[in-house]
């Protein structure tokens, strides 16, 4: 994603958006990009006044598309906690799979 419609996208969620947690408002300088590609990003948010750590992952795509509505349903499959776990997951992997096997 190019980085002035990054800045919009940042600007955009914390204009629209408030913490699930406390409803607290989210403030640009709290929401870091984690990574992006040509329409998708996956941010790290920090709520100040709960103090939550928080995950996002948004995508771009036309409205009333059916992208937007397979999306959604995904959402509601996933936990915020689930997401916090993977990530804590990737934090410590050494990338031996066969570990696991």
């Amino acid at each position: 994603m190019k980085p002035f419609r990054l800045l919009h996208l940042l600007q955009y969620i914390s204009q629209k958006t408030t913490c699930p947690n406390c409803k607290g408002e989210i403030m640009p300088e709290n929401i870091k990009i984690k990574t992006s590609t040509k329409n998708v990003v996956f941010l790290n948010i920090f709520c100040e006044k709960c103090k939550k750590k928080l995950s996002a992952h948004v995508a771009i795509t036309p409205q009333n598309s059916k992208q937007v509505n397979e999306l959604e349903k995904f959402h509601n499959d996933i936990a915020s906690n689930e997401i916090y776990k993977t990530e804590k997951f990737f934090q410590n992997f050494s990338g031996k799979f066969s570990d696991f096997f």
